[in-house]
């Protein structure tokens, strides 16, 4: 009860609405499908008439299916046009991070922050969360926010912050203690940075007798992840996917199915199957048809849980991590996920390249030598053309500043956010 009335205060001072909002959610799932594509598509046609009517970019345009792709850097060029005049609230400025190194800047309201935070508490609930659980958040920049007010929020939530640079024995082992001694319920935070964290569990044979769950988000979470972190701890992983910008969001239920919460986006796939949505709860600064750059593969089934929510079948990467050779023969970093799936002895891989060559770093458990994975060095081959290419086992992975796992490393460019962590 006092923990629920720390997320009522919460609600009360930022002037959101969290709670109700995540009892919407949890309700609107149970809805026959026709019924959830209704809802949707209502809450679109009243977003359309507004942004037609209300901003300076939407206006031109007749009906929704004319409107184009958005963009990132259609966002960047046409940002005052996407405001809605007719909304009457404060937006709260946002950026997000980027592959290029470019940021995004945009603005949200507080009822798609209100949603945006019911999706997360959906996933932390499948991990066992109960409102004014002790939450550890173990990330970078992405998630982690600095100031004063974001300080003010963690603590009135019970989110403690690690962060999740640099990443070496000493933060690990401080993250470790500091997460026992604050009895941690429910960790929250990068796959990559978690499976680290695991790891260190195991080797110095720690306990974490007050926790709950974890939730992976953030990045792909592989299966051998997964079960690596599960094992560790003797907990079960519950993955979480979200695109903060466009109101996207997904959790994982108790079936094990990740289930995309559709009342509150609008959403269709390319012909390469990058999502594209419209935040349905963004009536301040409207992006329709945003461009997420996250390639997804849909499940056409039902789930036991009773969710009529839409079925992730798998979240496949970001349109962004692609290799481009100099004949401009492209491939994506989902190829590398498929080329060492089954292969056991894999646990994770980034591939860097630049104009002349190309470089797969494989990390695994010793006991295969470079000979062993030139087979798959040939399946390259076959996909991209470079003068060389090559093998190494085991060397430290380059990360963004802010913790992240890269699948390709493109050093065509300067890439001045990027430095390599053990």
């Amino acid at each position: 009860m006092f923990g629920k009335i720390r997320l009522h205060f919460i609600d009360l001072i930022r002037g959101t609405r969290m709670m109700a909002a995540l009892q919407e959610l949890k309700k609107q799932q149970f809805l026959p499908k026709t019924e959830l594509e209704a809802f949707s598509q209502q809450r679109l046609d009243e977003l359309f008439l507004k942004a037609k009517s209300h901003t300076d970019y939407y206006a031109r345009f007749r009906t929704y299916e004319e409107v184009p792709i958005t963009t990132k850097d259609i966002i960047r060029a046409n940002s005052p046009g996407l405001i809605s005049r007719a909304y009457k609230g404060k937006l709260q400025k946002k950026q997000s991070g980027g592959s290029t190194g470019i940021p995004l800047v945009y603005y949200t309201t507080s009822e798609s922050q209100s949603y945006l935070w019911a999706g997360i508490m959906m996933s932390w609930e499948s991990a066992g969360y109960q409102a004014g659980n002790k939450v550890a958040f173990i990330a970078g920049t992405s998630l982690i926010k600095t100031g004063i007010a974001h300080k003010v929020f963690y603590k009135l939530f019970n989110i403690d912050i690690y962060p999740a640079t640099p990443l070496n024995e000493q933060t690990l082992a401080s993250h470790a203690q500091n997460m026992i001694r604050r009895k941690t319920q429910i960790i929250y935070g990068y796959a990559n940075v978690i499976n680290e964290l695991a790891n260190y569990v195991v080797k110095n044979n720690l306990q974490f007798k007050h926790l709950k769950g974890i939730v992976c988000t953030a990045e792909i979470l592989k299966e051998s992840t997964r079960r690596n972190i599960e094992d560790a701890f003797g907990l079960k992983v519950i993955n979480q996917y979200g695109c903060n910008e466009s109101g996207t969001s997904a959790f994982e239920c108790n079936c094990g199915k990740l289930h995309l919460i559709s009342s509150k986006i609008s959403y269709s796939s390319d012909n390469e199957g990058n999502l594209i949505c419209t935040d349905l709860t963004n009536e301040g600064f409207i992006m329709l048809k945003y461009y997420t750059g996250d390639i997804l593969e849909f499940a056409d089934e039902d789930c036991a849980c009773g969710s009529n929510f839409p079925v992730i079948k798998q979240v496949i990467g970001r349109t962004s991590d692609i290799i481009i050779d100099k004949f401009g023969n492209r491939l994506h970093d989902s190829f590398f996920y498929f080329l060492f799936k089954y292969e056991t002895t894999v646990t994770k891989f980034q591939t860097s390249y630049d104009e002349e060559s190309l470089t797969v770093n494989i990390h695994t458990d010793g006991t295969k030598t470079e000979e062993y994975y030139l087979p798959f060095l040939e399946k390259v081959k076959d996909q991209v053309k470079f003068n060389s290419y090559r093998i190494s086992l085991n060397i430290p992975f380059v990360l963004t500043k802010n913790g992240k796992h890269k699948q390709i490393i493109d050093n065509r460019k300067i890439v001045n956010n990027l430095k390599p962590v053990f």
